[in-house]
């Protein structure tokens, strides 16, 4: 059997040279608390819409961290935070009043990573904003024959221009004479001409500005 001589000599250089070393490594010192974390006692919450504020007074004891954790109905998962020890706070954004209550659970570490006792914490969320998204968009045929108003304006803006589809055309309100409120709209066998309109840009010049105190009201009918 032949031996490659050079190999066999760096091979054993570096499994020597591994050996040493490992004869004068350290251990390594761990920095921070040691001790037994103390836990949060005191936590608030306040409910924020589509949001929980938690709220925690720093306990006189030590600890290194905080971790709180909570399963969201929303996504189905449990999310985790970690938190510094002077931090006292914490926005819980993305939340849903109709889920009920939420359980927060407050733990402290120390520099070992060894848990103290859990604090469980359960708050509410305030209604979210509604929002909408947009999954698909088709045209709705409309002819004039559908469409009424009790406001139309004489001279310009005929409501025929509303389904025209024409954006340099409008529907116009009567400006020039009194007209008693509520201004109505109607619009048969379609739920979208309020969509419409607004997609068209329809001119209602009784939109109040800011030193407009009065609130004009329009209802658009949808039979």
């Amino acid at each position: 059997m032949k031996f490659n001589i050079k190999y066999t000599i760096a091979a054993l250089s570096v499994f020597m040279f591994t050996a040493g070393c490992d004869d004068k490594l350290d251990a390594i010192d761990v920095i921070g608390y040691t001790g037994v974390p103390v836990a949060i006692e005191t936590v608030t919450s306040e409910s924020l819409p589509g949001q929980i504020q938690l709220r925690w007074e720093v306990p006189a004891g030590d600890f290194s961290y905080l971790k709180i954790w909570y399963y969201d109905p929303l996504t189905k998962e449990t999310v985790y935070k970690i938190v510094s020890k002077g931090t006292t706070e914490l926005l819980i954004d993305e939340t849903r009043a109709r889920f009920g209550e939420y359980e927060f659970n407050f733990q402290t570490f120390n520099a070992n990573d060894e848990g103290g006792e859990i604090k469980v914490v359960r708050a509410l969320s305030g209604v979210a904003p509604a929002s909408y998204t947009l999954v698909s968009r088709s045209q709705i045929k409309l002819v004039a024959e559908q469409l009424s108003t009790n406001a139309q304006e004489p001279s310009e803006g005929p409501i025929k221009n509303a389904v025209d589809g024409d954006k340099n055309t409008f529907f116009h309100t009567n400006w020039h004479e009194a007209t008693i409120y509520p201004k109505t709209n109607k619009c048969r066998r379609s739920p979208s001409l309020l969509l419409m309109l607004l997609s068209e840009a329809a001119y209602f010049p009784e939109i109040p500005v800011p030193d407009n105190p009065g609130l004009p009201l329009y209802l658009i009918y949808l039979p």
